[in-house]
């Protein structure tokens, strides 16, 4: 070692620098080869072969620090534990390990309990879950089990030991975005389906007022018109979708726009000078009532003046099922004779786009009931239901053979045979 090198280790404040020989080095690289490969012992290694080969006590700081690894300072420390302790005394450090025993060493039903409570509550569509509701049921469960009482304000176990709980678990916080769901707009009969809808438009395209691209004014039609209607509903809610949420591979929700007050609107917009929406004048709206007085009459649907602009709030006004939408369809046709820009000077003749959902009633089976990966709980044994040719068909929620037989299928293979 130089007399530079020397100066260098001289200004480290080191009780002392061990000695290395190669004899060190074996027994350091033995016992790493015996199953104890960790940072330190990597950082013990790696110092001692640097002092094998004279590197000073500042360089091998820097080089240390460069890989990640322990200062050159604590990795002398630990090699001087190293040679001067047995090996046991040096395994076995006082780090890590579990010292004392925990709440759920006592009462291993609350964590059962815990698991089966954030199970239930991270499978629903609504984002409700929250660590201090998992508190609030823990302390429930602990007074169920304990004689001891806990008071409102304290908790048998705090949000962060819960938030590190999850975690161990297997729970995730992460972005509220990925959804399951299924794709099929390149099924065979949907492709076809499409290229007829399509094709139906652009035959009738002269049949149709449109709007210019370049200046957005409206280009009136060349053949007898026709007016596009067109029907779709929305839902707003005051409070939307939370950013994150606690969720576990296998366990992941549908999606569900939010919680909070919400408010249905179906409407009706026209492709037409007199858009955006269907409405009557108040001249044409006399006429109308006078024919039709069961247009001034509401009951499920808030309609808006003079118009077929419905809304409904869920949970009060009811939903917007068959019989709804049915009657908002009905109010559409009485009121149609009696727009004068429909009939004058020359009678049109009207196309109205629907939304494709096949329905609009409540589904009797809940989607939150299945899960998205196989081998999970399902209370349904089959799915039953008529095709097209009224033939019942019937599908088996569960495998018949194999290495998953008695598991309930996933809805990624339900899809695939459903469709």
């Amino acid at each position: 070692m130089n007399e530079s090198q020397v100066t260098d280790d001289s200004n480290y404040e080191v009780e002392e620098i061990a000695y290395v020989d190669l004899k060190i080095i074996s027994e350091i690289i033995r016992f790493i080869l015996t199953g104890h490969c960790s940072k330190r012992s990597l950082s013990i290694l790696i110092l001692a072969i640097l002092k094998q080969f004279n590197v000073s006590f500042r360089d091998a700081d820097l080089f240390l620090a460069s890989i990640k690894c322990l200062t050159a300072k604590q990795s002398n420390e630990q090699l001087i534990n190293f040679k001067s302790q047995s090996l046991k005394e040096f395994i076995e450090d006082g780090r890590g390990g579990k010292h004392i025993s925990s709440l759920y060493d006592f009462y291993p039903e609350l964590e059962t309990e815990a698991k089966i409570f954030v199970d239930n509550e991270i499978i629903k569509k609504e984002c409700t879950f929250s660590i201090l509701k998992l508190a609030n049921h823990m302390n429930e469960k602990y007074n169920e089990l304990s004689c001891h009482k806990l008071d409102e304000n304290t908790l048998v176990r705090s949000e962060s030991m819960l938030r590190i709980d999850l975690k161990r678990w297997g729970y995730k916080y992460k972005r509220n975005s990925k959804k399951p769901y299924f794709e099929g707009h390149e099924r065979e009969d949907v492709v076809k389906s499409r290229t007829e809808f399509i094709k139906h438009f652009i035959n009738r395209k002269d049949n149709y007022y449109t709007l210019d691209e370049k200046d957005c004014n409206w280009v009136y039609p060349t053949e007898k018109p026709c007016v596009l209607i067109y029907h779709d509903e929305s839902t707003f809610r005051s409070g939307e979708q939370f950013h994150s949420r606690w969720t576990k591979p296998g366990l992941e929700p549908f999606i569900s726009k939010g919680n909070g007050r919400s408010l249905m609107i179906s409407d009706f917009l026209v492709a037409h000078p007199s858009s955006p929406f269907f409405r009557l004048n108040d001249e044409e709206w006399s006429r109308a009532i006078e024919k039709y007085p069961s247009l001034n009459e509401t009951c499920v649907i808030n309609y808006e003046k003079n118009s077929c602009t419905g809304s409904i709030i869920p949970g009060k006004d009811g939903y917007f099922d068959n019989d709804t939408i049915l009657a908002q369809f009905e109010r559409l046709f009485k009121m149609l004779e009696f727009k004068t820009e429909f009939n004058h000077p020359i009678k049109h003749d009207i196309e109205i786009l629907v939304d494709n959902a096949t329905t609009h009633t409540a589904a009797e089976v809940k989607i939150d009931d299945f899960r998205l990966n196989p081998g999970k709980s399902c209370p349904y044994l089959k799915l039953s239901w008529l095709d097209d040719d009224n033939n019942e068909q019937m599908l088996d929620l569960f495998f018949d053979d194999g290495p998953m037989k008695g598991f309930g299928d996933q809805l990624k293979h339900m899809e695939k045979d459903l469709v």
